[in-house]
């Protein structure tokens, strides 16, 4: 069953704090950061009798099965023949101390993971001295495709990474077509094609994009993302108003506040 279904009422819950030691990004950070969780609520559709259907984005354990399996997935897809030893989507790769790792949940059941890595300066490639972070393990469950889950994790990595400081956020993505809805997501936050960063080498199965953390590109991303809202409403059927969409609304909230000092 689609773990999606229309409802007649929709309630928003407040904006969860978040939870102790939840912190993103290296310890000891001085940097602002945003909560880890935030949540949503809705009735069902047929009111009584029914369990409330809740939406959460937060911090998560990449070494849960149900992670672990869409993670597989993903890694079955991108290096076919290679197991468990794929780079950058283990637990172990994971749960390093430089990465912050995400899931989107419906009463539990995982919509959607995503994972940002802080790159230690300088990154070759990069075109920045400063501190950049990379976007990995972005993956949607096939059943949530289409609903926004990519759009939530991206902009909890982009606000997250703009209040640590960030002069930039890299990613590799793939030329195949099963990854254009991808690159299309990332082209309209902003991002942009450039050259191999890191240890990563050209491949003509990979694209490289970069994302600079200016008030410029913030803008021209959110302006992208309001057009292509207004193109498409039908791709967002499900993201009503007490679901995926109030979680956007409350992280874009969060992101135009001025940082505590």
């Amino acid at each position: 069953m689609h773990p999606f279904t229309p409802a007649s009422q929709q309630v928003t819950l407040p904006v969860q704090p978040a939870a102790a030691g939840q912190r993103p990004g290296i310890a000891g950070s001085p940097r602002p950061f945003l909560p880890d969780t935030l949540r949503t609520i809705r009735s069902a559709q047929n009111g009584a009798g029914q369990k409330a259907r809740q939406v959460t984005l937060l911090r998560d354990d990449p070494a849960k099965s149900d992670v672990m399996s869409l993670l597989a997935q993903n890694r079955d897809l991108l290096y076919p023949g290679l197991g468990a030893g794929a780079a950058g989507l283990t637990p172990p790769y994971l749960k390093h101390p430089s990465v912050s790792f995400w899931t989107v949940r419906e009463n539990g059941t995982l919509l959607g993971c995503g994972a940002l890595k802080e790159l230690t300066p300088p990154v070759p490639g990069s075109g920045t001295t400063g501190l950049c972070g990379e976007i990995t393990s972005m993956r949607t469950a096939a059943y949530a495709r289409g609903l926004g889950v990519g759009q939530v994790l991206l902009q909890q990595i982009i606000s997250n990474a703009s209040a640590r400081g960030y002069a930039c956020l890299l990613l590799e993505t793939g030329t195949q077509d099963f990854f254009a809805s991808s690159r299309r997501l990332y082209q309209r936050h902003g991002f942009v094609d450039c050259r191999p960063f890191g240890t990563y080498r050209a491949d003509p199965g990979s694209i490289f994009m970069r994302l600079d953390l200016q008030p410029a590109a913030s803008a021209a991303g959110a302006e992208a993302e309001t057009a292509d809202a207004a193109a498409a409403p039908a791709a967002r059927e499900h993201a009503k108003p007490g679901t995926l969409t109030a979680i956007l609304a409350a992280q874009r909230a969060m992101a135009a506040r001025p940082p505590v000092r």
